[in-house]
């Protein structure tokens, strides 16, 4: 037998292996399959080991004994006739361990309370479980003697499964899963990580979830199709610095009472929710507030009073539509692309804004501001030479702006300006024929383009 004939277990310098069965495999009888898996042994001196495609029922039966003992990583993917795991619970020094596409597995460790074992994954510190439809449960008793190291868990499409409670976890990612599994992660204290991505059927999150969470430092809620805002125990969040929520679009804003308890939040990101239209004078008590970024929501047309509160506000964006830049470096959490929950027309409605919120002249720590896609804004407001602590300013797709304010030139400090996409204004800033050139000659770096 060819298999046999690699002689695996006796390379005792093979330290990663990889084993990938095609497409023709599936019309070989399984038996035969399992026998080449069983004669492919390796060297106890492996260390990692990804299995992909492997169409047999069992797992051989080296997978079951000593041979994996000094492994670290594991990565079993489209074994879609196994049901169940080798007891890898047992390996002493895994630490990150991959499933994906069993679609018959209902639990990630099979053993039993009476099996002598103090803990299970003693040293496993990242689980990435995805497209599991059948699993139930990590382990099919819970126990705190389970995942006693695990801090990083990312979960995609597993629509049954719960969690037991996992005391050192960071980082959890979910995507595609139900509401139940969110249900579940009460009793994570030690998270400081949250993603939650494509909960189509939350209109909330659960009840009772944040304040439970009281060492989270950063939350996305992307692609949640009917979720309308957060419940006012969010300002139990004391130590949240980043709140990012992309993608809903029946998000319309933040109640006040939800944002007082935001502290120490630094970073506020709202993407992509057409019908977001007020931050509310909560705004005020994010005395933190470094960052605000509203990108894509069309029926913003005004920004809260309390604005002017935020001594720490560095850096603003608004913008009318989705910018490029976002869609270029948005990342998904299961390989599969994520598509945008907008129809083309829901994603060509017009911004609203016609006039840049008169509140922002009350922000004269502001350093960076960029205003995007806004087809309605004709002018800028003579204020804007109030904002006297500005370094950085872009101007895209705002294509009636024809003219750059004279108080521009009250910008002492403004070291980068960008105009693109304005093609009256870029004409007015053409350096040698422009009528706005004089008015920016102070500025070190110009670039400008139509």
């Amino acid at each position: 037998m060819e298999a046999r004939e690699a002689n695996l277990v006796g390379k005792s310098n093979l330290h990663h292996l990889e084993l990938s069965w095609g497409l023709d495999s599936e019309f070989e009888p399984r038996e035969n399959v399992e026998k080449i898996f069983e004669a492919l042994k390796p060297h106890p001196n492996i260390e990692s080991l990804m299995i992909e495609g492997y169409k047999g029922v069992k797992f051989p039966v080296w997978m079951n004994n000593q041979i994996l003992s000094n492994v670290v990583s594991i990565t079993l993917s489209q074994c879609e006739n196994c049901l169940q795991l080798p007891p890898s619970w047992q390996l002493p020094y895994l630490r990150h361990l991959t499933i994906s596409e069993l679609i018959h597995l209902e639990y990630i460790d099979t053993s039993f309370q009476g099996d002598k074992m103090m803990s299970k994954f003693p040293s496993l510190e990242e689980l990435y479980i995805y497209q599991l439809p059948r699993l139930q449960r990590l382990s099919r008793q819970d126990g705190m003697e389970s995942f006693p190291c695990l801090t990083k868990l990312q979960i995609c499409q597993c629509p049954e499964l719960t969690l037991p409670c996992l005391p050192l976890a960071k980082t959890l990612v979910i995507y595609g899963c139900g509401e139940k599994l969110l249900r579940s992660i009460l009793n994570f204290r030690s998270l400081t990580h949250l993603y939650v991505d494509s909960i189509h059927d939350s209109i909330y999150l659960p009840h009772g979830i944040v304040q439970t969470l009281t060492s989270l430092h950063e939350m996305r809620i992307i692609k949640f199709r009917k979720f309308k805002g957060f419940p006012t125990e969010l300002v139990s969040l004391s130590t949240l610095k980043s709140l990012h929520i992309d993608l809903c679009p029946d998000f319309e804003a933040f109640p006040e009472q939800v944002l007082e308890g935001l502290t120490s939040l630094q970073l506020l990101d709202v993407r992509e929710c057409r019908k977001f239209s007020t931050l509310s004078e909560g705004l005020q008590h994010l005395s933190a507030l470094k960052c605000l970024v509203l990108n894509g929501c069309p029926e913003l047309v005004a920004l809260p009073d309390g604005i002017r509160y935020l001594s720490s506000l560095r850096e603003l964006i608004i913008s009318g539509k989705p910018t490029a830049s976002y869609g270029q470096r948005k990342t998904t959490i299961c390989r599969e692309m994520i598509v945008s929950l907008f129809s083309d027309k829901e994603s060509d409605c017009c911004p609203k804004l016609a006039v840049l919120p008169e509140t922002l002249w009350r922000v004269p720590a502001l350093q960076s501001l960029s205003i995007r896609c806004y087809p309605e804004l004709a002018s800028l407001p003579h204020w804007l030479g109030d904002l006297t602590s500005l370094q950085s300013l872009q101007i895209f797709d705002c294509p009636k702006l024809s003219t750059l304010p004279p108080s521009i030139q009250s910008l002492s400090n403004l070291q980068n300006l960008q105009i693109s996409q304005c093609p009256e204004l870029v004409k007015q800033c053409h350096k040698e024929t422009g009528e706005d050139g004089y008015k920016i000659v102070h500025v070190p770096n110009i670039d400008v383009e139509a």
